[in-house]
């Protein structure tokens, strides 16, 4: 079961408030997909991940939180120019909007946030506006390879498989597999996964895929 709170929330940039719906609690039944978007419940949350000031377009995880830089970024022209983009669905802008505000300190986080607009796609059943974040999060990945042999190294090795893969670029989806195979800390669920993203790289498979699914 899903508990949302609702919670009147003053932006941190222009001062405002706006009604919002927090999560409080979700559950998960099953395995999550080959980019680690959760199976549902959880995955049903995702409109409650990110929050954004119906004011001065503030995207953030918290409204109530101030960014480093946070009022010059959003008056660039790049963060309005995804702030007023009509062709992304209005999660996935929410959330592109935010990984801008963070790509700079945060890289990681912000790689996740433009797949979380990949995902907001994929739910709009908008297939290019999904490969667009999609490539925002590859393009934001490759700034931080070669990735450390560590926990966050071996979720963005396997993201980004992926990521190519979705996006259709086939010989790099199995270049970053064999990346992958041959980290220190790779293990049983990461072979897996490697197995089952070239049977589907063979394919030429760009659909989602659970690791369920894996033979």
């Amino acid at each position: 079961m899903t508990t949302l709170i609702p919670e009147y929330i003053t932006c941190a940039i222009c001062g405002k408030g706006s009604n919002h719906r927090l999560l409080g609690s979700s559950n998960q039944f099953g395995l999550p997909d080959l980019d680690f978007r959760p199976p549902p419940m959880m995955r049903d949350t995702l409109p409650y991940w990110i929050q954004r000031c119906p004011h001065c377009g503030y995207s953030n995880t918290n409204l109530a939180e101030l960014l480093p830089q946070a009022e010059e970024r959003i008056a660039s022209s790049q963060y309005q120019a995804i702030l007023k983009d009509k062709k992304l669905p209005t999660l996935a802008i929410s959330f592109s909007c935010f990984a801008l505000l963070i790509a700079s300190e945060k890289p990681i986080n912000a790689a996740q946030a433009y797949l979380h607009a990949a995902w907001a796609c994929d739910d709009d059943r908008d297939d290019e506006m999904a490969q667009r974040c999609r490539r925002e999060a590859i393009n934001t990945l490759k700034t931080l390879q070669p990735f450390n042999h560590d926990e966050a190294g071996l979720w963005m090795g396997l993201v980004l498989i992926d990521l190519f893969r979705r996006s259709a670029e086939f010989q790099s989806a199995v270049t970053a597999c064999s990346d992958v195979e041959n980290f220190e800390n790779a293990n049983e669920v990461s072979s897996k996964i490697c197995t089952f993203q070239k049977v589907l790289i063979a394919q030429k498979d760009t659909k989602a895929h659970s690791l369920s699914d894996a033979p």
